[in-house]
């Protein structure tokens, strides 16, 4: 195993449930399947894993808006399904994973699993943050505590197109982007569940921090995670 760089990969929660409407109905063959990858991305690298809430955080968080829950209640939802995707996940993974629910909480705890050869598999922190963002975090404290590199890998849908791919046929994917490019193109964006969009908060991180980042469609091919990790992607690379 190489120690050069550290690879800290979001995995949106909806690339994990595919569509599942209630807990029993997870097909639960996608988190193996990312677990398999991950264990082979590791063989290459050190890696840490963030998992996003999904479809079925969504399905709940829309029952309590329409029951009056405020936004504090709708995030608490959310981020108990990241940490349900981490538990089903880290399972999958076995042995090797080491299970740190709370990026921010809990950074130290990474730092360690690291220097023991661990994967930690971690959920979203704080209300108000997309698990995105804790990714970014993540790489940032990597970067300036270790001194090593730090990439982030987001794994989603789709790489980064000039406008939403899903409603514009004519939509065009950028190969290399520039992190200040990006941001204008996250601020542009509806910064809503379900929609084509950027976290801007953890661009701004991506930003300041000068962290390599790389966005995959990890939805339609999971092996691209692996090939983000080797360096021959067809996502878009952030600079």
């Amino acid at each position: 195993m190489e120690e050069e760089a550290v690879f800290v990969i979001s995995i949106g929660g909806h690339l994990l449930q595919r569509g599942a409407k209630s807990l029993e109905d997870l097909d639960l063959k996608w988190y193996e399947e990312y677990a398999r990858i991950i264990k082979e991305a590791r063989k290459i690298y050190k890696v840490v894993v963030v998992c996003g809430g999904g479809d079925l955080a969504r399905v709940e968080i829309k029952k309590a808006r329409d029951a009056g829950a405020n936004k504090l209640e709708q995030d608490m939802i959310g981020i108990r399904w990241t940490h349900k995707n981490a538990d089903l996940l880290a399972e999958k993974l076995g042995d090797v994973a080491s299970i740190r629910y709370r990026p921010e909480t809990e950074i130290e705890g990474i730092l360690k699993d690291l220097d023991e050869d661990k994967i930690p598999v971690c959920g979203g922190d704080k209300p108000g943050h997309s698990t995105d963002y804790d990714a970014a975090f993540i790489a940032k404290e990597i970067k300036e505590r270790k001194g090593k590199k730090a990439v982030f890998i987001d794994v989603r849908k789709h790489p980064i197109y000039d406008k939403d791919p899903a409603l514009y046929p004519d939509a065009n994917k950028y190969d290399r982007l520039s992190s200040e490019d990006l941001l204008e193109l996250a601020i542009e964006l509806e910064q809503e569940p379900g929609k084509y969009q950027i976290d801007r908060e953890a661009v701004e991180l991506i930003q300041k921090y000068k962290i390599p980042t790389i966005f995959i469609n990890g939805c339609d091919d999971p092996e691209e995670i692996l090939h983000a990790v080797e360096g021959n992607h067809g996502g878009t690379e952030i600079y």
